[in-house]
């Protein structure tokens, strides 16, 4: 399983992953921002990812799940 860190989601803008329900809070204003920062963030997720699967030693960024 693959997941965003809690570290990751607190910089994104409302501390969280956007959904379609703020397609109903927010003006286009507020939420075209929003959604452009979150994309860049991810972005940069995702180069950091990249990163880690072409590493010659992925193994030391695979944790065990907490249960």
């Amino acid at each position: 399983m693959i997941v965003p860190s809690a570290k990751f989601i607190r910089s994104l803008p409302y501390h969280k992953i956007p959904d379609r329900k703020d397609f109903e809070s927010m003006s286009a204003k507020q939420r075209i921002p929003y959604w452009q920062e979150v994309i860049t963030k991810s972005n940069k997720l995702a180069e950091v990812f990249q990163a880690m699967v072409n590493s010659d030693d992925i193994l030391q960024f695979i944790k065990p799940l907490p249960f």
